[in-house]
């Protein structure tokens, strides 16, 4: 079967430079045909980045492509927020709070593969996800 191939003219994938993964995405794929929880992750494959429209910072609402893995533009700037948001049903995040009021967190699934991968503390990984120069690139095939 031959892959068919979209147009990525009017689009980006959001990426971050980690100084020991290399390249890190942010990949989206919308679970609703299954009713379950869309996912929200970051993956090292560029094929599997999410495609934003071009200009979704900008303040207008602009809709995806429709793909399963597309973003508009309003889960494009919630991304990750809700990647790190512990009350997401099937998170890969999980924040306890001790007896003592001390918070740890805590990753899980693809998250927890690619901190162990990038040799970081959990607390490490999630601040480098929060820091990150997120920019956009022009989507490819």
């Amino acid at each position: 079967m031959d892959e068919v191939l979209r147009d990525p003219a009017g689009y980006v994938v959001i990426g971050a430079e980690h100084p020991a993964l290399g390249r890190v995405y942010w990949a989206y794929f919308d679970e609703s045909e299954v009713n379950a929880p869309d996912y929200y992750g970051l993956t090292l494959d560029l094929n599997r980045a999410s495609w934003a429209p071009v200009g979704w910072r900008t303040g207008e609402f602009l809709m995806g492509g429709r793909g399963e893995t597309d973003l508009d533009t309003w889960q494009a700037r919630r991304f990750l927020n809700t990647l790190l948001d512990e009350f997401r049903l099937d998170t890969e995040y999980r924040v306890d709070f001790e007896d003592d009021d001390e918070m740890t967190e805590h990753l899980y699934g693809k998250l927890e593969q690619l901190r162990v991968q990038s040799g970081q503390s959990t607390q490490d990984f999630i601040a480098w996800i929060r820091t990150a120069n997120w920019t956009d690139e022009p989507a490819t095939n």
